[in-house]
Formats: structure tokens, C-alpha cells, sequence
């Protein structure tokens, strides 16, 4: 939904349709690849490379699924919103 809101303003500010895809990839690629990166280094802890690791894994879930650190992976692994930026809020304002 907010990559559809930046779009939808980039639409709005642009002198044509052309400008405002440039707009709007420069304005969301960079969301787009640090979630993919993310993404990519987070499933390289699905296949520890040694039993060492697995046990290391196993132990690490069993710790991290408790209520005490449901929090942090929340800010660890949910998705932050494209309308975070201070100019999209300003721009939700007007």
C-alpha cells in the first residue's frame, strides 16, 4: 500500500508519467533493496553448515521465541512502512 501511495504522489508532482516512475524508483528502490538484502541474509540461517550450528540454531529458537524478545523481532523483521519518511507525512498533511 504505501509503495501505491508513492506512486500515486509521484504522479501527482510529475510533468509526465516518465518523470514520475524516475521518481518513484529512486524513492523506493533503495526500501526495496535493503529489505532484499535483509532477506537474503536471513534465510542463510535456515542451513547451518555444521551440527555445531544446528545446536547453536535450535538453541537460539527456543530462546528467541520466548515473550521477552517477541519485541525485538518484531523491529528485527517486520517491515517498516515507505510512508515513515518525513516527506511523505508531510505530504499525507497537505
Amino acid at each position: 500500500m504505501g509503495g501505491a501511495y508513492v506512486l500515486a504522489n509521484a504522479l501527482h508532482e510529475a510533468v509526465d508519467s516518465q518523470d514520475a516512475f524516475h521518481r518513484y524508483e529512486r524513492f523506493v528502490r533503495p526500501h526495496v533493496e535493503e529489505r532484499q538484502k535483509n532477506a537474503r541474509d536471513f534465510a542463510k540461517t535456515f542451513v547451518p553448515e555444521s551440527r555445531l550450528g544446528l545446536t547453536v540454531q535450535q538453541v537460539l529458537m527456543k530462546l528467541l521465541l520466548r515473550d521477552a524478545f517477541i519485541g525485538l523481532l518484531r523491529r528485527q523483521f517486520g517491515a517498516e512502512s515507505l510512508l515513515q519518511t518525513r516527506e511523505l507525512r508531510q505530504a499525507a498533511q497537505r
